[in-house]
């Protein structure tokens, strides 16, 4: 209903939006903890949504990588929905993390965190 009211972008910064306000109730709980420890709190509230997520990290990239996508019925017929986790990361953790995930008939969640 939104994607048909709003422009392209604007729907991708209401989504955005969606995300950090998430985020916003999680962020007394992280105050003053480090790069690790709030990667650690990002992957328990995906966990609170209802995804299982990891932190891994490869050549000098790290990613979080998810097994079933807490938002996978919005993200089959509208991807940009993955803009709300990817806010809610960047909120989190405190260092831009972009989407690259997999949309299809077994979505996962993949995102870079810088």
């Amino acid at each position: 209903m939104f994607s048909k009211k709003l422009s392209p972008r604007e729907l991708r910064n209401a989504l955005r939006e969606v995300g950090k306000t998430v985020a916003k109730k999680h962020l007394p709980e992280i105050a003053g903890k480090d790069r690790d420890e709030r990667i650690e709190a990002a992957l328990g509230i995906l966990k609170e949504m209802g995804g299982a997520a990891s932190f891994h990290e490869s050549e000098g990239s790290s990613f979080i990588r998810g097994n079933g996508c807490p938002l996978a019925a919005a993200t089959a017929c509208h991807p940009e929905a993955c803009l709300i986790a990817e806010s809610l990361l960047t909120n989190i953790i405190g260092v831009p993390v972009k989407q690259h995930c997999v949309r299809g008939p077994a979505p996962s969640c993949r995102f870079e965190v810088h």
